[in-house]
């Protein structure tokens, strides 16, 4: 079975109930798979979070895995921006983040937003 990294956007429509994701989510867990999350992406969810929504939020962050970002970790993220900005392609920081993330937990990044996940180390797992 596999770790499965959840991006953002996959967060939030599994938050509103949206079926697409919520059925993906469920094949996921059925099939024995790990669903984690990590700092950044609860950051970016709670950002733009409904009050309605606290505890709905918290219960289905809690039930996830915990992904940490290391130092070195961190040094890929910089350098990822940095090097595609130098190629004029522009990826916000949260997303290096979270790549970086998911390739040193060795995820598979689950995410609608594929573009924004150009590292070619990166599985990505496309909704």
């Amino acid at each position: 079975m596999a770790l499965h990294l959840l991006d953002t956007n996959i967060l939030i429509h599994v938050l509103r109930g949206e079926e697409r994701c919520v059925s993906l989510v469920m094949r996921l867990v059925d099939a024995g798979h790990t669903l984690a999350t990590c700092g950044v992406v609860v950051a970016e969810v709670y950002a733009g979070m409904r009050a309605k929504d606290a505890e709905k939020t918290r219960l289905l962050v809690s039930s996830l895995e915990w992904l940490e970002l290391s130092q070195a970790g961190a040094e890929r993220a910089g350098l990822m921006r940095r090097d595609s900005s130098a190629k004029g392609v522009s990826l916000s920081l949260a997303d290096c983040l979270i790549a970086a993330i998911g390739i040193e937990s060795q995820a598979i990044l689950v995410t609608e937003n594929v573009k924004d996940f150009p590292a070619k180390e990166l599985l990505v797992l496309a909704v």
